[in-house]
């Protein structure tokens, strides 16, 4: 037996004056040196933890306070080791007990007390544990944290202490905010969509009809000045309605590439016209890069945008606008789904009253007014997040009270080049052809047939898909054109014109909707449909756009 092998311990005698025998404590020895490295590991463990992690003894006193907490707190180990943890490391303004103290003693009273019902629950899998959030000032900063904490016991049941850890969720709480805020935007956008295209449809039957009393009426009778204001009132009728669209989203109504620096000379211009207590001052990149937009729903945006830094500064101020290619990358467009490239920027700023949190956060809401009741819709800048959202774009806003407000807007910029201005509409036109009207509103049938009729076509209709079909296969060798409405019940526009295209290829077909062009509509256009027009349309539109499609000029 070597030294290496056992460990041997004599003593000279025993009290009777007799030696001790020889005893081994080997196991001993290495039972001891097991449990220390057990020890040592499991505070390893416990230290690397990613979690934050702290301990309480019996007393209350730390007894653990790992490089996780260290970090989350910034408060290192030895400020706490063997003390009662200060409750003011998280709550430096309230007399609020920590969790573990309370599950220590277990008292529910105090519990429900400092941390409510709704923010405290038994957790179900861990016995003696109760886990919740709350918002706490973490080195500094507020942070949300999810807190579980639970009783600790010995070998014997005896309780020795309590164990707590923490996770930071204020991200998740952001991104669970934001992904609800998104739902209620897409429910409510869903019911403003489809109240717009209805209102579309009445809007029609009073355009039309006062189109045609108008194209009947001479300009010295006493009536026409009314008439045209009845159209007027139609005009701004549609343009609520533009609003709800863009709001819900329901897409662009003929984009083109556009120089976005010529729509703000525009728009400033006129805007600073009728506001001339407002101080414009503009800095636009010389060789901004064309971005592919709607130029009526881009004026809409941007004047919706000055006109709430105009009521923002009700004494007068200053109003900023900034243009500038920028390139975003992965990392900033990740968290809006967007692809990187080349964006377009456009900063608004004014020197207004600025916004509190609590307005910011809700400022794109739908129907969302700081105005008194009567002066404002709520609808300005939740079409102008509709708007943005549809162009692929991302708008933000930074304000805070008293400091001014800045909107910040990313367009994807295009390769295509600018597109030239459109001449003004001709004069009204005329034909003898025939028309087969497609619609399952009666009113729109009624007055597109009077329309048509007062134009000099022939007029054959039909109130849904099917019942087209079967019209325009009788009358295939006289019909001419078809007028197509996209939303219909059963068979609707995109599988009316997929099979009005399988009966003959070369059918000629305008499609109009109380919608805009874009999503299905777009992808009706995209199969061969010849043209799209937007309800409400006037007699002049409608003998421009079915003139330039039997002449052949689309």
């Amino acid at each position: 037996m070597s030294g290496e092998d056992k460990t041997i311990i004599k003593k000279s005698t025993r009290s009777n004056g007799n030696p001790d025998p020889i005893r081994d404590i080997t196991e001993q020895k290495q039972a001891e040196a097991r449990i220390h490295q057990e020890r040592e590991l499991l505070a390893a463990i416990l230290d690397g933890n990613p979690i934050p992690t702290f301990v309480i003894d019996k007393n209350h006193k730390v007894i653990l306070w790992n490089r996780a907490c260290e970090n989350l707190t910034r408060v290192p180990r030895e400020s706490v080791l063997g003390r009662p943890a200060d409750s003011k490391i998280f709550y430096p303004d309230q007399d609020k007990p920590l969790l573990t103290d309370l599950v220590l003693e277990m008292d529910e009273i105090s519990m429900k007390k400092f941390y409510g019902d709704k923010g405290l629950t038994a957790n179900t899998a861990i016995p003696e544990a109760f886990e919740g959030s709350d918002l706490l000032l973490v080195g500094g900063v507020p942070r949300h944290l999810f807190f579980l904490a639970a009783r600790l016991r010995d070998s014997e049941g005896k309780i020795i202490g309590a164990i707590e850890t923490m996770q930071d969720i204020s991200d998740r709480e952001r991104l669970e905010k934001q992904f609800f805020q998104a739902q209620k935007m897409e429910a409510v956008g869903t019911l403003a969509g489809g109240i717009a295209h209805d209102f579309n449809n009445i809007l029609m039957g009073i355009q039309g009809y006062a189109s045609l009393v108008l194209y009947n009426l001479p300009p010295e009778d006493p009536n026409y000045e009314k008439v045209l204001n009845i159209q007027a009132m139609v005009r701004n009728g549609s343009d609520l309605t533009k609003q709800l669209l863009g709001f819900a989203r329901r897409g662009k109504y003929e984009a083109s590439p556009m120089d976005l620096n010529e729509i703000i000379e525009k728009t400033s211009t006129m805007f600073g016209r009728a506001n001339k207590e407002i101080q414009i001052h503009k800095k636009l990149q010389i060789d901004l890069l064309p971005a592919e937009v709607d130029q009526g729903q881009m004026e809409q945006v941007l004047l919706n945008l000055y006109v709430n830094a105009w009521q923002a500064m009700p004494a007068g101020g200053d109003l900023f606008i900034e243009t500038k290619n920028v390139v975003l990358d992965k990392t900033l467009v990740k968290p809006y789904s967007f692809k990187p490239g080349n964006y377009i920027r456009i900063t608004i700023s004014d020197t207004g009253i600025g916004m509190d949190s609590r307005t910011r956060e809700r400022i794109f809401e739908p129907f969302f007014t700081t105005k008194e009741m009567g002066r404002g819709t709520g609808l300005g800048l939740a079409s102008v997040y509709g708007i943005i959202k549809n162009h692929q774009g991302i708008i933000e806003v930074d304000s805070e009270k008293g400091q001014g407000a800045t909107f910040t807007i990313y367009l994807p910029a295009t390769g295509k080049k600018v597109a030239k201005e459109a001449p003004p509409a001709p004069e009204i036109m005329t034909g003898t052809e025939t028309i087969l009207l497609v619609d399952d509103e009666e009113t729109i049938i009624n007055v597109s047939r009077d329309l048509f009729e007062s134009l000099g076509y022939r007029v054959l209709s039909a109130a849904g898909g099917k019942e087209a079909l079967e019209i325009y296969a009788q009358h295939r060798s006289t019909i001419s054109l078809v007028l197509l409405d996209m939303i219909m019940p059963g068979m609707g526009g995109k599988e009316t014109f997929t099979a009005l295209k399988d009966t003959n290829p070369q059918v000629k077909v305008i499609l109009s909707s109380g919608y805009s062009l874009d999503g299905p509509a777009r992808e009706i256009m995209e199969q061969g449909c010849k043209a799209f027009i937007q309800k409400p349309f006037s007699l002049q539109e409608l003998s421009e756009r079915v003139r330039t499609i039997l002449d052949g000029e689309l």
